[in-house]
């Protein structure tokens, strides 16, 4: 299977990744919707992190100022 593609299906609209600029970091899928749903910087602080899969348990996670997310697909 080739690892490109000419014509790649990126998600766009309310589904991109949405860009903090203040930090540099990306909000998006589930935790773009609680990010938007929540209240945004004023509930959660800027994002420390982009999402990523923690080692210990799979669990994938996003680190803020004041608030950590997690994401436990079924």
């Amino acid at each position: 299977m080739p690892l490109t593609s000419l014509h790649p299906h990126l998600p766009d609209g309310d589904d991109a990744p949405l860009l903090i600029p203040q930090s540099g970091h990306y909000v998006k899928g589930f935790f773009r919707k609680a990010w938007e749903l929540l209240g945004g910087r004023g509930s959660f602080g800027l994002p420390l992190t982009d999402a990523f899969v923690r080692r210990s348990d799979k669990v994938v996670v996003q680190y803020f100022e004041a608030a950590l997310l997690e994401f436990h697909p079924l």
